[in-house]
């Protein structure tokens, strides 16, 4: 599986892990399994790590995620970093991301380093 989930304690946030290529499938699958996560746990920091994503979706996935996000509701209440991956595509499509969200009125922020992450979701 190219994503994972994992709970921290300090801050309290959910991690999801992107590797390699991850298909529009997994990545509806790991924005799903993520927000539900979100919703049975109370915890509403999420921590995207995309640094060792090399893609495998398209702009226009990433897109139909976010609108079914703001359809739903179910990216009202939480607070997204995002650590941009280190390669061109991957980390344009993450800012795209950012973008689409910011748009709608979900709290999504792109960084490059981790700690900086951490302190912008314990800033909540």
């Amino acid at each position: 599986m190219p994503w994972t989930n994992a709970e921290l304690s300090e801050p309290p946030v959910i991690e999801t892990t992107y590797t390699g290529m991850v298909s529009p499938k997994e990545l509806v699958e790991a924005v799903k399994a993520t927000t539900d996560w979100a919703a049975s746990t109370g915890k509403h920091q999420l921590l995207g790590d995309c640094r060792e994503l090399t893609g495998g979706h398209s702009l226009f996935d990433l897109y139909a995620v976010v609108e079914e996000l703001d359809r739903a509701g179910l990216g009202r209440n939480l607070r997204e970093a995002i650590l941009v991956p280190g390669t061109t595509m991957p980390a344009e499509m993450t800012r795209f991301w950012e973008t689409a969200c910011c748009n709608r009125g979900l709290k999504v922020r792109v960084f490059s380093d981790r700690a900086e992450a951490l302190k912008w979701l314990e800033a909540d």
